[in-house]
């Protein structure tokens, strides 16, 4: 394959990742992520770029009551989802009853408020975070968020990255 020609920032391999989120009915999304970037070691932060215009978007933005999400680092295993988590968007298209049909959903009860919170299986790791600020910017708004637990982490997996995803030419 010949190599495109891609702008700096598309050129580098970063992981894929996928946000677990609720709206305030209680129906989950996924989105998938690549704008994601730890910043600190001690209390482990991220920063998530979330796109506008999405229901992963309103469910973190709009819902301020829910400061909590779970933050996904994909697997090779998790390739088949990618197009339906980042190509069609939950606003009209139920996520939800996609990835239950097929059977890809796992459950994992958190200590917080005891609520339920669903991730993909064969992921390579699982994060439970809370936001803790919201910033307002371009056609990416980015979220500062504070990782609270370490639900899940499969070290025998190997990670996603956007290398894979131009390989399979999935995205540009």
């Amino acid at each position: 394959m010949k190599n495109k020609k891609r702008k700096p920032w598309n050129r580098v391999g970063e992981v894929v990742y996928s946000i677990s989120s609720y709206d305030e009915r209680g129906s989950l999304t996924m989105n998938i992520a690549t704008y994601v970037t730890p910043i600190t070691m001690d209390t482990k932060r991220y920063l998530i770029g979330v796109y506008k215009n999405t229901k992963t978007y309103e469910n973190l933005y709009r819902n301020t009551k829910n400061n909590y999400f779970l933050l996904q680092i994909l697997s090779l295993d998790n390739l088949p989802v990618v197009k339906t988590l980042g190509k069609k968007s939950a606003v009209t298209y139920n996520k939800e009853k996609y990835l239950t049909k097929h059977g890809l959903l796992e459950e994992q009860t958190c200590v917080w408020k005891n609520k339920k919170y669903h991730y993909l299986k064969h992921v390579h790791s699982v994060l439970f975070m809370n936001i803790e600020k919201r910033i307002d910017i371009g056609d990416h708004d980015v979220l500062l968020a504070k990782v609270e637990k370490v639900v899940l982490t499969n070290f025998s997996s190997t990670e996603l990255t956007t290398k894979d995803l131009q390989n399979r030419q999935i995205v540009g």
